[in-house]
């Protein structure tokens, strides 16, 4: 994907202006405090649901000894939120009421009387791994642009030094490393920068709500997307930017 594609949305004024506030950020990971630096030619940001303990230990599991270890250049930082307080599975949209489904409905609505028990369990988990991000803002389906925010910015401004290459995949998603090291090493280190690797979507029909009552979770008001098609996007689940990609987007 060229980096041309994303100037046609990025080259204007920015459409993100929220101030973004964080609660702990991974310890010796983009750390500009250390002396000597640890250098990262890769950074993965695993997007985590709060409440996918599992997952994140799953994944922990399946790379130890080839991230995050002292002499490593490939690191892996878990990116969440809080737990919602209230509300349960149902979300008052633009115009419009969803009850979220599935796993992601599930998993709020149960934990919702657990708020403390999350917390002190987040706490534990990252006393013992020092590698979550975690931002102050509201952990679920919907907050999925305030996550990559969060991702991006922290991404952008503490991993300056090295410029690393950023890969960005949801928490129950797995990748081969050989292979991923082999296609990021192929890059020249003038093209790196600007490397964009993922699955676009193109001519994506907008939902809209009720017309399709199955498709009601990904529902967008006109007021949000006045289009009956969506941009062209990558597909969230697994996608590679440069830095300088990751810089502009932040």
């Amino acid at each position: 994907m060229p980096k041309s594609t994303f100037h046609i949305f990025f080259n204007n004024e920015a459409m993100f202006n929220q101030s973004l506030r964080y609660l702990q950020i991974p310890k010796n990971i983009c750390d500009r405090s250390l002396k000597p630096r640890r250098l990262h030619s890769i950074v993965i940001i695993v997007k985590s649901g709060i409440y996918n303990f599992r997952n994140r230990q799953l994944l922990r599991d399946a790379y130890r000894g080839r991230v995050n270890d002292e002499n490593s250049e490939i690191v892996m930082v878990f990116s969440v939120g809080l737990p919602r307080k209230s509300g349960g599975r149902v979300f008052q949209r633009d115009g419009f009421v969803i009850t979220l489904p599935g796993r992601a409905g599930d998993a709020v609505e149960y934990y919702q009387s657990r708020y403390l028990e999350v917390l002190t369990n987040l706490k534990l988990e990252d006393e013992v791994n020092h590698d979550l991000l975690i931002g102050d803002y509201e952990d679920t389906y919907y907050n999925l642009t305030l996550k990559m925010m969060h991702s991006f910015q922290w991404a952008s401004i503490s991993c300056v030094p090295q410029k690393p290459t950023f890969v960005f995949i949801d928490d129950d998603f797995a990748f081969n490393m050989d292979k991923l090291r082999q296609v990021i090493g192929n890059r020249t280190e003038s093209t790196k920068g600007q490397m964009a690797i993922g699955v676009v979507r193109r001519k994506s029909p907008t939902v809209r709500h009720g017309r399709a009552p199955g498709n009601d979770k990904w529902s967008l008001s006109k007021h949000e997307v006045p289009w009956p098609e969506l941009a062209p996007y990558t597909s969230g689940q697994f996608y590679v930017f440069g830095y300088e990609i990751v810089e502009e987007i932040a």
